[in-house]
């Protein structure tokens, strides 16, 4: 006899995509036949929706990404925000059949219930990957540790700084131009020799 399968279940922003979200996903591969990435926009930074889930399925070519676009942009513990998510939650996850729900926030407990699901916590005190994403945006660099090289690469603000023969230096960042007039202006006519 052919047993159910384990359908798993993890969501966030992953603004940035870190350390801590490997393990998550690590752990609950190792739990589940098959585990979903629901990702939602945000305004916490500037990396699109789409370059976050590309992220992670270069880490994990094997979960199955949800985008979750139109998403309610609230956060929080109220009654009124718990039915707004779980709402949501149910209609993009609707006929998926998910058995388990992996977090490491409180929104555990009542997202697994509205799931039906089993509530599985992973690392909810951070004490075997101690960083949060909050951390990494406020100081890319010194947390570098925690991302994965192809993540780091994408919140790195890339630039050259060359003289020219005629004695002017450009200032280009990654996009193959200028940084800006008034950077570009500010350095017009000098030589670092």
């Amino acid at each position: 006899m052919q047993s159910t399968p384990k359908i798993g279940l993890t969501l966030g922003k992953y603004a940035p995509f870190h350390k801590g979200h490997e393990y998550l996903i690590e752990q609950a591969l190792q739990q589940v036949d098959t585990l979903y990435v629901m990702i939602y926009p945000t305004d916490v930074m500037s990396v699109p929706l789409k370059r976050r889930a590309a992220w992670i399925t270069v880490r994990f070519p094997q979960v199955q990404i949800i985008e979750a676009w139109g998403g309610p942009q609230s956060y929080g513990d109220t009654p009124a925000i718990k039915r707004e998510q779980e709402a949501y939650i149910l209609e993009k996850t609707a006929g998926l059949g998910i058995t388990h729900f992996f977090s490491s926030e409180f929104y555990g407990a009542h997202v697994s219930q509205a799931l039906g699901a089993h509530d599985v916590r992973i690392d909810e005190a951070r004490s075997v990957v101690p960083i949060s994403a909050t951390q990494i945006r406020q100081d890319p660099y010194a947390h570098r540790a925690w991302m994965s090289p192809h993540v780091y690469r994408d919140l790195i603000t890339k630039s050259v700084l060359w003289a020219r023969l005629n004695g002017k230096i450009d200032v280009n960042a990654g996009n193959g131009g200028a940084l800006s007039d008034g950077i570009y202006a500010g350095i017009r006519g000098y030589l670092l020799v």
